[in-house]
């Protein structure tokens, strides 16, 4: 089984999706990344010179996740994907709200990212060639809506 394979010193699991019987370990993941906008306001003061003005608004911009995985015969993943492209990004549906951990080499968790409104917007396969070693793999890209961080 290719979750038995050696991940180094950590290895990344996503737990919590629909469907999925367990967790699917992934050998290579792009954590959660943000940037926040922030509105710069500004008013008229002294003398008709604009002024920024204290506060304003801010938006927080989440980036996309990319994890790899060995592919390991199971179908959870492109299946999400499928219904994604069905559906589309739809609450109670396609939208999911899995965790993401790092484990680190003993395999006790390290931190986690708790995922809110999660969908699957990437789905690939990796090359496979029948005159080398190499081990099929898949990789995904999740777009979310925001994301919360505990230690483990």
């Amino acid at each position: 089984m290719p979750d038995e394979i050696v991940y180094g010193t950590s290895s990344v699991k996503l737990e919590g999706l629909e469907g999925a019987e367990g967790e699917l370990k992934f050998f290579q993941a792009q954590m959660p990344s943000a940037t926040i906008e922030i509105s710069e306001v500004k008013h008229f003061g002294e003398n008709g010179k604009v002024a920024p003005l204290s506060g304003g608004g801010h938006q927080v911009n989440w980036g996309p996740i990319t994890m790899s995985r060995y592919y390991d015969g199971t179908t959870n993943l492109f299946d999400w994907f499928k219904k994604v492209i069905e559906k589309g990004a739809v609450t109670g549906e396609t939208k999911q709200d899995p965790t993401i951990t790092l484990l680190k080499e003993d395999g006790s968790p390290l931190y986690m990212w708790k995922l809110t409104g999660a969908v699957i917007t990437g789905y690939s396969e990796g090359e496979v060639n029948a005159q080398g070693e190499s081990l099929a793999t898949e990789t995904i890209t999740l777009t979310f809506e925001e994301a919360d961080k505990t230690t483990g």
